[in-house]
C-alpha cells in the first residue's frame, strides 16, 4: 500500500512537472509585453521564450554544481569549510534578502489600494471602535478570514502608537529576511551535502519577485515565513524524534493559516503524513500531535471570529462561500479563472445569505461543467491557460505592485522598470531550472546518494519506514497548492509559497543527475 501511494504521488508529480518544464522552456506568462505601453491586471500576455538561451543557462548551471562537487571531493578542507561557514551564509542571505527588499521599499511611496487598503482601514477604524467592515456586506462580513491579519494589523498599531503603512511594509522586510533564512534551514532539513545546501541559499536570493512584495500589506509573507518555519520543524521533529520541534510546528502551523487560510494545505499534507507515520510506527504519542494540528488552526479560527462578534455586535459568519470562488475559478473574463469580481455581486444578490449564495455558485458551476462538457476542445484548452497563466509567470503577479506613487521612479525600482524585459528573461531562465530540477528529483528519487537523505527510494516499504514518510511532505504540499490552484480563483502571487518549496527539490534534483553523469564518467 505504502509502495503503491509512493510511486502514484511520484508518478502524478511527474506529470505535472513534464507540462510545466515543456511550457515554461517555450513560453512566458506576463502581465506586461515590451511591445505593450499598459500594464494588465491579469498575465494576457504570452512571450516566446528563447530555447537556445534557456538551454545554454542550463548548461552553465549543471557546470558549476560539477565544478563545485569535483572541488569538495577533492579538497576536504573545502568541504569541511563550507560545512562550518553555513551559519554564516544563512545569516548572509537574510540580511542580504532584507536589504534588497529595503531598498526596492525606500525608493518611493507605497500607497495600499484594492483589498489591501480595506484590511489596512478595517484595522484603524476597530481600533477605534468603528466595526461597520463586519456589518451584512462589509468588506470583512464577506472576507472573514482576512481577520487574522486584521488583528495583527491592530495589535501593532497600538503597540507602536503609528499608522504608517511603511513601518508595515519594513515589517515585511523583516518577515521576507525570515523567509530566506527558514528555506536555507529547509534546505539543511532535506539535504546532508553542503553543495547542495549552498547552491541553494545562492538560488534563493534569485527571487526578486518575494522582495518586490515587501511593499504588500497582506497576510501572504507572514504566512509564507510560518508556512516554511513549520515544514521544516515537522520534518526535523520526526527525523529526530525530537518533541521540541514538533511542539514548535504547531503554533507555527496556526500562524500560518490565520495569516493566510489557504495554508490549510499544509495542514492536509502533515496530517496524511502523520496519520501513515502512526500506523506504520506505533508512536501513539503522535496521535496527539495529529490532533493539536487539526484542532488547533481551526479553533483559533473559531476564535478569532467570536472574539470580534462578542466586541462588535456583528455576526462573523463565513463570509462569501468557497462554491462562489470554485465558481468563479471556472469563469473566463480576461484571463481564465482570474478574479471577475463575480463573488461579490453573488452574495448581493443573494442579500449576504451564504446558503443562497452557495446554491446560486453551486448552478454556476453546474452551468460552466455542462459547457465543457459540450466543448472539450475549449475545456482543455481552458484549463491548460489556467495553469499556465499561474505557474508560468516567473513576477508572480508582482510588476502591478512595484510602482510608486509618484510619476519617477528612481533607484533599483527603476532599474528593475527599465530592465524589466531582460529581468522578465532571467526570471523565466530560473523557473525552468526549477521545474526541471524538481522534474530531475521525481525521476532520481531512486537514487543512493549518501549525501542527500530527499533522494532516498520511497519505492519500497522498507524504505519508507527507515527514512519516513514525512520527507514527502514537501511533494504533498505542492501537489496540493497546483490542485487548489486548479480549484480555486486564479492568481499566480497564490504560487510563490510553493514555489519556495520546491527550490530545494530542484537543487537535489540537478545534484542527482551531475552524481549520474559523474559516476558513468568514472566508469567509462
Amino acid at each position: 500500500m505504502l509502495k503503491f501511494c509512493s510511486r502514484f504521488l511520484k508518478f502524478t508529480l511527474i506529470i505535472i512537472f513534464s507540462f510545466l518544464t515543456v511550457s515554461s522552456l517555450l513560453v512566458t506568462q506576463s502581465c506586461f509585453s515590451p511591445d505593450a505601453d499598459e500594464l494588465s491586471n491579469v498575465p494576457v500576455y504570452k512571450l516566446h521564450d528563447n530555447i537556445l538561451l534557456h538551454l545554454a543557462a542550463i548548461l552553465i548551471f549543471c557546470v558549476i554544481i560539477y565544478l563545485l562537487r569535483a572541488l569538495t571531493d577533492k579538497k576536504a578542507f573545502v568541504k569541511g569549510l563550507l560545512a562550518k561557514s553555513r551559519p554564516f551564509y544563512r545569516i548572509a542571505a537574510a540580511v542580504l534578502a532584507f536589504l534588497i527588499s529595503y531598498l526596492i521599499l525606500s525608493d518611493g511611496s507605497r500607497t495600499p489600494y484594492g483589498d489591501q487598503a480595506q484590511v489596512y482601514g478595517a484595522a484603524m477604524y476597530f481600533n477605534t471602535g468603528n466595526y461597520i467592515n463586519l456589518s451584512p456586506g462589509g468588506y470583512l462580513d464577506m472576507y472573514p478570514h482576512q481577520l487574522g491579519y486584521v488583528a495583527f494589523l491592530q495589535l501593532l498599531f497600538k503597540i507602536t502608537g503609528s499608522t504608517s503603512f511603511f513601518m508595515v511594509q519594513v515589517i515585511n522586510c523583516l518577515f521576507i529576511a525570515g523567509i530566506v533564512f527558514a528555506a536555507c534551514l529547509l534546505i539543511e532539513s532535506l539535504t546532508d551535502s553542503t553543495v547542495v545546501q549552498l547552491l541553494g541559499t545562492l538560488y534563493v536570493l534569485t527571487l526578486l519577485p518575494l522582495y518586490i512584495h515587501a511593499s504588500l500589506l497582506y497576510g501572504d509573507i507572514p504566512s509564507m515565513l510560518f508556512s516554511l518555519l513549520f515544514i521544516n520543524h515537522f520534518i526535523k521533529g520526526l527525523r529526530s524524534r525530537q518533541p521540541k520541534y514538533l511542539l514548535l510546528s504547531v503554533p507555527e502551523l496556526v500562524l500560518a493559516v490565520l495569516f493566510k487560510k489557504n495554508s490549510i494545505i499544509l495542514l492536509i499534507a502533515a496530517a496524511i503524513i502523520l496519520m501513515i507515520h502512526i500506523i506504520i510506527t506505533r508512536r501513539r504519542l503522535l496521535i496527539i500531535l495529529l490532533l493539536a494540528l487539526c484542532i488547533t488552526p481551526f479553533g483559533s479560527l473559531r476564535l478569532i471570529n467570536t472574539y470580534y462578534s462578542n466586541i462588535s455586535g456583528y455576526t462573523v459568519t463565513g463570509g462569501i462561500p468557497s462554491s462562489a470562488w470554485i465558481a468563479m475559478g471556472m469563469l473566463e473574463e480576461g484571463s481564465p479563472g482570474w478574479f471577475n469580481n463575480y463573488p461579490v455581486p453573488a452574495y448581493y444578490e443573494a442579500e449576504y445569505d451564504r446558503r443562497k449564495a452557495s446554491e446560486m455558485a453551486i448552478e454556476k458551476i453546474k452551468e460552466r461543467f455542462n459547457y465543457f462538457r459540450e466543448d472539450p476542445i475549449y475545456a482543455l484548452s481552458f484549463w491548460k491557460r489556467k495553469i499556465s497563466t499561474q505557474w508560468n509567470d516567473p513576477f508572480f503577479h508582482s510588476y502591478d505592485i512595484i510602482f510608486t506613487d509618484e510619476e519617477e521612479t528612481h533607484g533599483l525600482t527603476a532599474f528593475i522598470i527599465e530592465h524589466s524585459g531582460e529581468i522578465m528573461t532571467a526570471l523565466s531562465i530560473f523557473q525552468n531550472i526549477t521545474y526541471s530540477g524538481v522534474l530531475l528529483y521525481l525521476i532520481f528519487r531512486r537514487s543512493t546518494d549518501s549525501n542527500t537523505v530527499m533522494s532516498a527510494s520511497y519505492d519500497t516499504d522498507k524504505n519508507i519506514r527507515e527514512h519516513g514518510l514525512y520527507m514527502l511532505l514537501p511533494e504533498l504540499c505542492i501537489l496540493g497548492g497546483f490542485l487548489f490552484s486548479i480549484l480555486w480563483e486564479a492568481n499566480s502571487r497564490f504560487i510563490l509559497p510553493y514555489y519556495i518549496i520546491m527550490l530545494p527539490l530542484a537543487c537535489i534534483g540537478w545534484n542527482n543527475l551531475i552524481s549520474k553523469i559523474r559516476a558513468s564518467l568514472v566508469v567509462s
